[in-house]
């Protein structure tokens, strides 16, 4: 989570309306959910480069919501 509250903190002094709005962890994993299209892509690809694994995006045709799948 520290990877995560980072990134946040990092884009948030470029972009002060880029914010997480929630962090809610159920049985599949932890769902972060932003105000804003770009954050989730810079943590995913945060998380991986820190700790591996895979990341999956996927923007809907519109480019106003996307999610971000990272596993390891």
């Amino acid at each position: 989570m520290g990877v995560v509250k980072n990134t946040e903190a990092k884009e948030n002094k470029e972009h002060p309306l880029a914010r997480i709005m929630g962090i809610k962890e159920k049985p599949e994993g932890v769902v972060v959910s932003t105000t804003d299209t770009h954050l989730p892509r810079q943590i995913g690809e945060a998380l991986k480069h820190a700790y591996h694994g895979e990341l999956e995006l996927h923007y809907d045709k519109d480019e106003e919501f996307v999610r971000v799948t990272w596993t390891r």
